[in-house]
């Protein structure tokens, strides 16, 4: 058996990392628990866990420390297990350049802890509105709030996201999220490609 812990039980990145488990189910059972030709059930758990960092990462060191956090909570979370287990982190944060202008960039990152290894995997950055970042870095004002004054509308929610606004719901956070996550099960099922 296969089980995968997801670090949170924010409704996006549980669809998005249930959404890329069910694409790679196949690949994952035969690779991680039962040999090639395998076939078999992945059972996905979501646990609360805590990043320990900031509520809005800066930086990509501190998002991968976020993701990985939360990976390695969710498997100290399944408890001891017979199965194969996973365990799966997901981090929002933000990157700030300063050329050519204040550019804040938004990003996912999904970490995946399997035994003594860890996997990553990132979203596209998107470029957010300086003014209302800023309030949220600087002065630690509440993201979906913020954007939805911005916005002039209602605070985001955890499944729409910013892009899943401005693209009328095309685009909403789950799918920024699964693209993390599914870059970083990419990297666990090609461990060998980077693991001498």
């Amino acid at each position: 058996m296969l089980t995968v812990h997801i670090g949170t039980k924010n409704a996006a990145k549980v669809a998005a990392v249930r959404e890329a488990v069910t694409h790679y189910e196949r690949r994952l059972f035969a690779a991680l628990a039962g040999g090639a030709g395998s076939a078999g059930k992945v059972l996905v758990f979501e646990h609360q866990t805590e990043s320990g960092v900031a509520a809005n990462p800066l930086g990509f060191d501190e998002t991968l420390i976020g993701a990985r956090n939360r990976a390695s909570a969710a498997v100290a979370a399944a408890g001891a297990s017979p199965a194969v287990c996973l365990g799966v982190g997901l981090e929002s944060g933000f990157v700030q350049f300063s050329r050519p202008r204040n550019a804040v960039f938004n990003f996912d990152v999904c970490c995946i802890v399997h035994e003594d290894r860890e996997h990553y995997g990132f979203s596209n950055g998107t470029e957010y509105p300086f003014t209302p970042i800023q309030n949220v870095l600087d002065r630690g004002a509440p993201f979906a709030a913020e954007m939805g004054k911005h916005l002039q509308r209602k605070p985001l929610d955890d499944k729409e996201g910013y892009l899943g606004v401005l693209t009328d719901g095309e685009y909403p956070r789950l799918r920024v999220c699964e693209i993390a996550v599914r870059h970083a099960f990419l990297r666990l099922l090609h461990a060998g490609d980077y693991y001498a």
